[in-house]
């Protein structure tokens, strides 16, 4: 589904901004205006592409993090895990009594 959604934003990306460049380009006739107005494109592209990454990394760190929760959850190693830190924190404090 997520491979679907950016397939479809490329392929809007294309449809919005690339194809008024060409029609422009052929009206024209001016490739020197239509590769500098592409080159500009380009470069804010790539500038808004590096600006957000962090967040994007971010945002896909948190939601691994959720779904691996949800999966220990899911299989019952997260209570396992549970139970063997308050076995063993019984048994730390009932060597202390």
């Amino acid at each position: 589904m997520e491979a679907q959604a950016i397939i479809a934003l490329v392929i809007g990306t294309v449809v919005v901004f690339f194809v008024p460049g060409l029609v422009w380009a052929t009206v024209t006739a001016n490739m020197g205006e239509v590769l500098q107005w592409a080159g500009d494109f380009l470069r804010v592209v790539v500038a808004t592409m590096i600006m957000l990454t962090p967040g994007i990394v971010f945002w896909l760190v948190v939601i691994g993090i959720i779904a691996i929760i949800q999966q220990w959850n899911r299989t019952g190693l997260y209570q396992t895990i549970q139970d063997k830190i308050q076995e063993s924190l019984r048994q730390s404090l009932g060597r202390w009594r």
